[in-house]
């Protein structure tokens, strides 16, 4: 063979191997990295949305009215519902599980108040949870009392009783100037 051809089929097979390696090697990287760039944007973006997304809901959370009353009403924090009330004691005196059902409801009074009534049954209660319940519900200091209070023995145990009650929170009108 000649110099001639050697150098000639030395550079064919040079132009043929950097194709080759532009075409399988260089070329997927470069569009690995360009897609990954893209992803990369896109997710920042998706994560900036969500992160307001979270701020909104945290400030309309804030500022949801609670029983026809905006949360910041008044001076504080806002106040509990009676509902809550009943299930965070009974929550924090282990009878949460004894808990049939609750029943909220509002009332109008005859003056133009708000009552406030929660009935609530509880299943299987011992006397030695009962009484200091109770005792909790009535101490809150937020004029809630028992309205209503039947008493049944349990079917299996007859030291337990079986509870349905009625808690009132009698809230004044606001006055409107």
């Amino acid at each position: 063979m000649k110099p001639d051809r050697q150098l000639l089929l030395g550079a064919a097979l040079a132009v043929a191997l950097i194709a080759a390696m532009i075409q399988w090697i260089v070329l997927p990287v470069a569009h690995y990295r360009e897609s990954l760039g893209r992803s990369v944007v896109q997710a920042q973006q998706d994560l900036s949305l969500v992160t307001a997304q979270g701020q909104e809901y945290a400030e309309l959370a804030a500022n949801a009215p609670r029983n026809g009353r905006p949360a910041n009403a008044g001076k504080g924090k806002p106040e509990q519902t009676l509902f809550a009330l009943l299930e965070n004691l009974a929550t924090q005196r282990q009878l949460r599980a004894n808990i049939e059902y609750i029943r909220p409801s509002v009332r109008q009074g005859a003056d133009g108040s708000r009552h406030d009534v929660v009935e609530m049954r509880l299943n299987g209660v011992g006397l030695n949870q009962l009484v200091p319940y109770l005792q909790a519900v009535q101490a809150t200091g937020r004029g809630i009392g028992v309205e209503r209070l039947n008493m049944r023995s349990h079917d299996n145990k007859p030291l337990d009783v079986d509870l349905v009650f009625s808690a009132l929170r009698k809230t004044p009108e606001a006055k409107t100037p």
